[in-house]
């Protein structure tokens, strides 16, 4: 299914070859997985300071990959009020201004008057 050879996908698997961007994000396509579903086992300290915040932020990211799309809207409006470490130490963090985003109500109460789950 990834039209690689044996021979390229033994250099791969025995780490004799690396594996390109456009590779790894081939295979994910295939084993329909996220890149991060790969990466995150091999490099937890790439998500956070410590082993908790690391599975506490992959824990956030897999229960974002099963909201739609109006849910992540909202969410993402929410985000948007709330301060993060860069915006208290005022480096390149959220700058107060209004998000693009729809308001976090708007969003949840979609145009037709029904909440993020479809009940009115």
């Amino acid at each position: 299914m990834l039209g690689l050879s044996d021979q390229v996908y033994n250099r791969y698997e025995n780490a004799v070859s690396r594996l390109t961007v456009g590779r790894l994000l081939h295979i994910c396509e295939v084993l329909s997985i996220s890149p991060v579903e790969i990466l995150y086992p091999v490099a937890p300290h790439l998500w956070g300071e410590d082993q908790a915040q690391a599975e506490t932020r992959m824990a956030i990211i897999e229960k974002l990959a099963n909201f739609d799309g109006h849910t992540l809207e909202a969410i993402l409006s929410f985000l948007h009020h709330l301060k993060t470490k860069e915006t208290d130490e005022g480096v390149n963090g959220y700058d107060g201004a209004a998000p693009a985003a729809p308001s976090f109500s708007a969003a949840v109460h979609g145009a037709n008057g029904s909440d993020i789950h479809g009940d009115k």
